[in-house]
């Protein structure tokens, strides 16, 4: 698997952490902007790094979230923050994975077991629902709101690539440090952040 550059708002240690656990745990939407603010640091970077001259070729993809979680929140965290992300940077998004039954829980796992508990469990649909598209469509940058393991952020460029779509890269409001040598994301062990 080619790499791809991930680029991170903050460190989820001492204060990302908490805003991203009382987003998504504890009910506080008040706080998709400042979690937006993060990831949109993060896309600018990426941008950057990518040199890319026009943000209009790319196109933000969250996460799926675990359908069973976003019932019991109330709301599908990642789309939240995608929206967001797409409404302070101007780069569209879509919903283009979705999950293929739940996956076990991951906190507490290991990288190992997180990859393994994440295998296969996403989808793609082949081509994001837009009129103006650049040839052979938008690149794709994955969305989440936190980096552990790399191993959600891995599953979901699988299933885009299959799908036939091109991962510019990934990006998070926030990561943890990561321990995952052989990674296909070319800086897992050091997600650069702002």
């Amino acid at each position: 698997m080619t790499t791809v550059p991930v680029w991170a708002g903050a460190s989820y240690r001492p204060v990302a952490g908490k805003l991203v656990i009382a987003f998504k745990d504890r009910g506080a939407w008040s706080l998709r902007g400042s979690l937006a603010d993060l990831a949109h640091s993060a896309l600018g970077a990426l941008v950057n790094d990518l040199e890319m001259a026009e943000r209009n070729e790319l196109l933000i993809v969250p996460v799926p979230g675990s359908r069973r979680r976003a019932q019991e929140r109330g709301i599908d965290h990642t789309r939240a923050l995608a929206s967001a992300l797409a409404r302070r940077s101007a780069v569209p998004w879509q919903p283009l994975l979705t999950r293929r039954g739940e996956s076990a829980d991951q906190i507490g796992l290991g990288a190992m077991a997180r990859g393994e508990a994440q295998r296969g469990t996403m989808a793609a649909h082949s081509r994001p629902s837009r009129a103006h598209q650049p040839a052979g469509g938008p690149a794709v940058v994955v969305l989440d709101d936190v980096l552990t393991t790399g191993a959600t952020a891995i599953e979901a460029i699988r299933a885009l690539r299959i799908a036939g779509h091109h991962v510019a890269g990934v990006v998070c409001a926030a990561h943890t440090p990561l321990k995952s040598p052989n990674s296909p994301l070319s800086n897992l062990n050091s997600p650069r952040h702002l």
